[in-house]
This record gives structure tokens, C-alpha cells and sequence, in this order.
């Protein structure tokens, strides 16, 4: 490909062959795919990759194509264990694609408004790089809790309990709580409610399972308590959701 791609992993399992390396796939990695280089994807079909990926360009100011230097650009790849508010950009562009747009003026100002949202996702995954590098000093710590953060993405529906997740990285329960909310932004307790709603929002989008089903699925017994911390983070029902998924 001539042009620039973010890759972006939202489900599955699989491999992904580049020039940087061979990187074994899941939820939570981003690529940002250079101009001219060679990519082989693979997906496990028995858990079939979820991807969103977007070309684009960087231009100047007179909206001419340009090639930054590598210093200059996101690096290739990097795992992010929260993957809400990246990905809320990318969509937010993608919808703003004006692709079905006949009118010329419409057509301009929907190509705008998907660039402005682009160009925050690329300026937040160098945010998210940035943080990294600096918790270099404190590895042992960020990789514990990235490794827990990884595993609850990975099984949002298991009864993930506090007390023994602080007891099984030796920490005292509040000592835990301060340190994950350090390196995730957010409580343990507020990390596992976003993984189960980000699930359930792609559970509702790409599978015909029953929301009775995707509920189960997340560790709730009780179907109504879903419904009401769905809506409560949405604004939409699942059933709602799902249909507006569907026009």
C-alpha cells in the first residue's frame, strides 16, 4: 500500500507478519502500518480477528502529501490495555468517512470532521507511547498490573474480585486500588465494568447471540442489573443498541 494504515485489534486471536517482527495478535494492539511495507495477517477461525483499520495520509498545509521521518511518526506497535477511548475516535472518524456523500460542499466539510478525529487518535496513541516510555523506570509494577489488565480483557466475565487480585500481586487491597488507578487511569472495580460494556457493544454489533446470552457471558446473573448499567453507560438499551447497529 502507498499510504499510511492504523490497525487496530478489537477481538480474536491470530498472527500478524511485518518487517518489525512477528507479533502474536489480541485485543488492545495498534499498528501503525507504513507506505510500501509488506504485511501478512492471520486469524484463528475458530476465534475470528475483530479489526478496525483506516487509511490515511499526512499532508502540509497546502494539502500536499508528505512523508515524515520516522522520529517524527507513532512508533509501529504498542499493546493498550484500555482500548475504549482510542477506539471511540476511530469510529467517530470512520462514521464521518464521507464516502456516501454526493454534495460536493457536505463531502468537503464530512472529510474535515473525519480528519480532525484521526488526527486526535494519532496524537493519543503518541500520548500512550509517551506514558510508557516513562514508565520504564517502574516495569515490574506496570507490567503486573498491564499482564491483570490483559487477562480481564481477555475473560471480562469472570468473577474478578478485588481482594484476591490485590492478595495474588501481594499488595494490601487500597495499596492496589491507588497503584492500578496510577497506571490505568481508573479503579479496578471501573476497568472491569468498561472491559464487560466494551464486550457487550461488540458481542451486540458482530454476533447473533441473545442479550440474555452476552449478559451471561459477562458474569451477570441478573439479566434487569445489566440492562440498567448498559443504558447507564450507552444511553441506549441493548435491544436499542443492537437495532441501531442494524439501520
Amino acid at each position: 500500500m502507498q499510504d499510511y494504515d492504523v490497525w487496530a485489534i478489537l477481538g480474536g486471536e491470530g498472527s500478524f507478519i511485518a518487517p518489525e517482527g512477528t507479533f502474536q495478535l489480541r485485543a488492545g494492539d495498534v499498528f501503525i502500518l507504513r507506505p510500501h511495507g509488506h504485511y501478512t495477517g492471520i486469524h484463528d477461525p475458530a476465534h475470528p480477528l475483530v479489526v478496525i483499520f483506516v487509511h490515511f495520509s499526512y499532508l502540509d498545509f497546502e494539502n500536499k502529501e508528505i512523508y515524515p521521518g520516522e522520529p517524527q511518526l507513532p512508533a509501529f506497535h504498542r499493546y493498550i490495555e484500555n482500548m475504549n477511548f482510542p477506539v471511540s475516535l476511530l469510529e467517530r472518524a470512520m462514521h464521518s468517512c464521507p464516502s456516501f456523500v454526493n454534495r460536493t460542499g457536505e463531502k468537503d466539510a464530512r472529510l474535515q470532521e473525519a480528519n480532525i478525529w484521526l488526527s486526535a487518535f494519532l496524537h493519543e496513541i503518541q500520548r500512550i507511547d509517551r506514558r510508557m516510555q516513562l514508565s520504564s523506570g517502574e516495569n515490574s509494577r506496570y507490567s503486573e498490573i498491564s499482564r491483570l489488565c490483559e487477562k480481564i480483557i481477555r475473560d471480562p466475565g469472570r468473577d474478578w474480585r478485588i481482594v484476591d487480585m490485590a492478595k495474588n500481586l501481594h499488595y494490601s487491597k487500597d495499596h492496589f486500588i491507588r497503584i492500578f488507578r496510577k497506571y490505568c487511569g481508573l479503579t479496578p472495580n471501573e476497568f472491569i465494568l468498561q472491559t464487560r460494556m466494551e464486550a457487550a457493544r461488540n458481542h451486540l454489533r458482530l454476533s447473533n447471540l441473545s442479550v440474555g446470552q452476552i449478559a451471561r457471558i459477562l458474569g451477570y446473573r441478573d439479566f434487569s442489573f445489566f440492562t440498567r448499567q448498559f443504558k447507564k453507560r450507552t444511553g441506549q438499551s441493548p435491544s436499542s443498541f443492537r437495532s441501531s447497529q442494524l439501520e
